[in-house]
């Protein structure tokens, strides 16, 4: 597994990996630090600590974010979001990107249907696709799907 401290830019201040064995039906402790530790004289409002843990023979892949303060804390920036919409069998595929973090992204649309994904945290400069199950179709569907996020909310 690994455990990144990484700022809502996107650069990386701490990358350890740790080569672990885990049994089954089991539960180990196989990290434990004071966040203090790994963030130093950082501002942990500016911070998230990404863990992934990578499953060798199965590649199950999981991930967990902490935040080092609470949501109403954190020092958010204004991300420039990308969406790109195109029509599929079931809908629409749509795909997201920003270079900073989106914490709590939230896709609402006037067209009734359902997202694969919804409020979930886009870290820095990665590429969602999800999709929007529809059987309506509207040439003008790009500015029908609006994004928001937490920020949006103060």
């Amino acid at each position: 597994f690994t455990v990144k401290v990484i700022d809502f830019d996107g650069n990386v201040y701490s990358d350890e990996g740790f080569s672990v064995e885990a049994p089954g039906n089991s539960s180990y402790v196989f990290y434990d630090t004071l966040a203090t530790d790994l963030t130093g004289n950082l501002d942990p409002a500016s911070l998230f600590i990404l863990v992934t843990y990578r499953g060798h023979m199965s590649g199950v892949e999981a991930t967990n974010i902490f935040y080092l303060t609470a949501p109403k804390d954190l020092k958010l920036p204004v991300p420039k979001i990308t969406k790109t919409v195109e029509a599929t069998a079931n809908g629409y595929r749509v795909t997201v990107f920003s270079e900073q973090l989106v914490k709590n992204l939230y896709l609402s649309s006037s067209i009734p249907g359902d997202f694969s994904q919804n409020y979930f945290d886009l870290m820095p400069n990665e590429t969602r696709v999800l999709e929007f199950i529809t059987q309506k179709r509207d040439p003008k569907i790009v500015d029908k799907i609006q994004i928001k996020s937490l920020v949006d909310s103060y």
